[in-house]
């Protein structure tokens, strides 16, 4: 094991000076663990579990975070904590308040990185903040205790993991985490790495759709498609297990199904929004927008050829070519709401992406942002992100309202950074374990076409939450019986 060791460029509270840590165990998952331990307030973490096609080469820790604020189910944008005069006159649209606070609260001397986060938000929203942007009825009874529609939580500074470089560097300007305490955690984490998932055994816990039922769901769908109302749409069922412990859970998640899109975010007492997701919604840096959504699935092989054939299977199948074709003019139409006129491109159609769990097509949208457009206009455009949604998006939305009997929280809306100076990398909240005192929340589903087979649905479906039941069984908490 390599020493730790560290320097000090410029001085680590001033503009674009860092303090960096090379070499030894420079773990995301453990030194977050370590800062909460120690008592750090709204610590949240943003890690690149596997890098692919040019995403992952970065993580992103953060704690004291300079304001925080929180729109409740169609409540505006209402400030937590931070100074009162930023929240002043905030326009009542949440997104734009939320963008109005970020430029409030950019500290003086703050240089951007069109690149990398080293100061602005966490935002995270709700798939039911799509409800605020399109009509869609409300067929489906709210929950007892939701998510907030939208998060968002400040931060001066960023501790960015560069795992090309093996570098640990504390950026950015004004209050937030220190140099020192950073110091104290890293020797702390180092010598107590995150918690071991225990085996994954245990209950299944209850679904909001069983086999049957879930079927049925996808053959009333054919039945709308068939009549015409629409040409796709994303189905999905919940399963709701017993309370997991947060770090055990996290450890599970990077053993089971590392993914670009990692994360363990704190959205207020008693809940974490823990990811393993794959897809990235959307990304800005400077003016230059890119979508990358996905579309197609199937497990990975028991062997290496049986891996390689359902690869090839994916590659050949026109059911999955047609779900990403269409959702890729979707993506093209969103993005072309708040772009140059004639700057959208498809840059790549479809691509084969294979993850530890599933192989996926993936497709690459860019655009670019039309003048006096921002990151709040462009996410207003886009969201719900159209891969898990269905094309035309409107209807899709409409008919998942009427066919799923839940509500689907924070599956399915985005969450990650966006800098100070309105760059940003967001990713699709799939694959993700919605942590409350009471239970874990998992959604998985899949898209629907005319010539969708309900019982393939229901495999597919069942193949995307495999790998998260397993980690939130493995990470039961022991007052809940499982084993420490």
């Amino acid at each position: 094991m390599t020493s730790l060791s560290t320097s000090a460029l410029g001085a680590p509270t001033s503009g674009s000076g860092a303090r960096v840590w090379r070499g030894g165990e420079l773990d995301p998952q453990a030194l977050a663990a370590a800062l909460r331990r120690r008592g750090v307030p709204g610590v949240g973490l943003l890690e690149s579990g596997r890098s692919l096609d040019d995403l992952g080469r970065r993580s992103y820790l953060v704690g004291r975070p300079l304001a925080v604020a929180q729109a409740a189910p169609g409540q505006p944008l209402r400030l937590l904590s931070g100074p009162e005069e930023w929240a002043r006159d905030l326009p009542s649209d949440p997104l734009r308040a939320a963008a109005t606070l970020l430029e409030r609260a950019r500290p003086a001397g703050h240089e951007p990185d069109p690149e990398v986060f080293t100061g602005g938000a966490l935002l995270t929203l709700a798939y039911d903040y799509g409800r605020r942007l399109e009509r869609i009825g409300a067929a489906t009874p709210p929950e007892q205790d939701p998510p907030p529609d939208l998060h968002l939580a400040i931060y001066g500074r960023v501790l960015v993991f560069d795992h090309a470089r093996a570098e640990l560097a504390l950026r950015g300007s004004g209050a937030g985490l220190e140099p020192d305490e950073v110091e104290a955690a890293l020797v702390e984490a180092r010598a107590q790495p995150p918690s071991a998932p225990s085996s994954a055994e245990g209950a299944a816990g209850a679904e909001s759709l069983d086999r049957a039922a879930y079927e049925a769901m996808v053959e009333r769908a054919r039945g709308l498609i068939r009549r015409g109302d629409l040409f796709e749409v994303n189905l999905s069922r919940r399963h709701r297990l017993p309370p997991a412990d947060p770090e055990r859970l996290a450890a599970a998640l990077r053993e089971r199904a590392p993914a670009a899109y990692m994360a363990d975010l704190e959205l207020g007492p008693g809940r974490r929004l823990l990811s393993a997701s794959p897809e990235r919604f959307l990304r800005v840096s400077g003016r230059e927008v890119s979508s990358w959504p996905i579309k197609g699935t199937r497990p990975r092989g028991e062997t290496p050829g049986e891996d390689e054939a359902l690869a090839r299977e994916l590659l050949a199948s026109e059911k999955d070519a047609a779900e990403l074709a269409m959702i890729v003019d979707l993506v093209r139409n969103d993005l072309g709401r708040v772009a140059r006129p004639g700057s959208v491109s498809v840059r790549d159609p479809r691509r084969l992406q294979s993850w530890p769990a599933v192989h996926h097509t993936v497709a690459l949208v860019a655009a670019e942002l039309a003048e006096g457009r921002d990151w709040a206009d462009l996410l207003a455009a886009a969201f719900p992100p159209g891969s898990v949604t269905g094309a035309p998006k409107v209807r899709a939305l409409e008919v998942i309202e009427e066919l799923e009997p839940v509500r689907r929280g924070l599956y399915c809306g985005t969450f990650g950074w966006v800098g100070f100076e309105g760059a940003l990398d967001l990713a699709v909240a799939i694959r993700i374990c919605d942590l409350t005192p009471d239970h874990t929340d998992v959604h998985a589903g899949g898209a629907v076409l005319l010539d969708s087979d309900p019982s393939g649905e229901e495999r597919e479906a069942l193949a995307k939450a495999r790998a998260l039941l397993a980690a939130c069984r493995a990470a039961r908490r022991e007052s809940q019986g499982g084993r420490p």
